[in-house]
């Protein structure tokens, strides 16, 4: 399980990179930029944990939505604002 500092810096980075996924390329290079950058901040996982973390974040994050009707999320999701501002900003640039 990852720490809150752990998450909160994946966000960030994946945040800084969101154009650069919304492409029909694989993105594994991707992932691996992203676990470079986080071994700096001193995290040692590899690519692939944190592409499964994001898309369990991201399935998670739905799932919510779905149930709240799209409301302001829940408090079970402490990260719910975080990935709507991507997918907000995701949509602006579409």
């Amino acid at each position: 399980m990852m720490i809150e500092v752990d998450r909160a810096s994946l966000f960030g980075l994946r945040r800084d990179m969101d154009a650069l996924f919304n492409t029909s390329k694989p993105n594994k290079h991707l992932w691996e930029l992203i676990c470079a950058k986080m071994r700096e901040k001193g995290f040692d996982c590899p690519p692939t944990m944190y592409n499964n973390k994001w898309c369990n974040l991201l399935k998670e994050f739905k799932k919510v939505k779905h149930q709240d009707g799209g409301g302001s999320g829940s408090a079970k999701v402490s990260y719910y604002k975080e990935i709507e501002e991507i997918l907000k900003e995701r949509s602006k640039n579409d």
